[in-house]
């Protein structure tokens, strides 16, 4: 792996990071070195190796599990994995001490983001627009004002994709347009499998095997 943003790690021989204690430290930045596209890319190989693993019985199990660590260890990796992104985000922004390095970053996840959704990796992109909505970020007014029009006006088209609003219809439309190799947003597909699970019954009235729960 080129990129573990869990661990901040790098393949060896490369260049490691350093903590920021002072503003006089040096704080050296994954985004110095890797274009947004290819970040947007080694995200997608990472996560194609976790979504691979994960088999229909598994995602069903997370929904009941109590103990999903033990029951789902491959679905349990991927949302880890997907957790450990908008802090890398949020962690990359406020470690700036100035503001054009500030707008810089900010800048440069919202072309990752782009890049993610371009490519058809709707979990990583709602990572990286989660970490950019994180409430720490979203108080950097100077900042985000400060944005090129061209990266405040992509980010506003983003935003309408993870809007919420008529039960995700936009991420969802998104997600049917998708064309293989493509990663749908995981958050997505246990949201529905819950909706399923718990909005009908195991058995019909006869005591019968709920047919229709069961295809979809």
């Amino acid at each position: 792996q080129l990129l573990d943003i869990k661990g901040y790690s790098f393949e060896e021989g490369d260049r490691p990071l350093r903590a920021l204690h002072t503003k006089k430290d040096f704080y050296y930045s994954l985004i110095d070195d890797f274009d947004p596209v290819d970040v947007a890319r080694q995200l997608s190989l990472i996560d194609f190796s976790l979504w691979a693993v994960i088999s229909e019985r598994e995602a069903l199990m997370y929904v009941k599990s109590k103990n999903k660590i033990a029951d789902c260890p491959n679905v349990t990796a991927f949302v880890e994995r997907f957790n450990a992104i908008p802090s890398w985000v949020a962690t990359e922004l406020v470690s700036q001490w100035k503001l054009k390095d500030r707008v810089r970053v900010m800048q440069y996840f919202i072309e990752v983001a782009t890049a993610l959704h371009d490519i058809g990796n709707l979990n990583s992109f709602m990572a990286i627009i989660s970490g950019l909505q994180n409430n720490a970020i979203h108080r950097l007014k100077f900042t985000w004002e400060s944005l090129s029009r061209r990266h405040r006006a992509e980010f506003d088209s983003l935003k309408m994709v993870v809007d919420p609003n008529q039960n995700s219809k936009a991420l969802r439309a998104a997600t049917k347009s998708l064309t293989t190799p493509a990663l749908p947003y995981l958050g997505l597909v246990i949201q529905d499998l819950l909706f399923v699970d718990e909005g009908n019954q195991n058995n019909d009235k006869a005591g019968r095997v709920n047919i229709q729960k069961r295809r979809r």
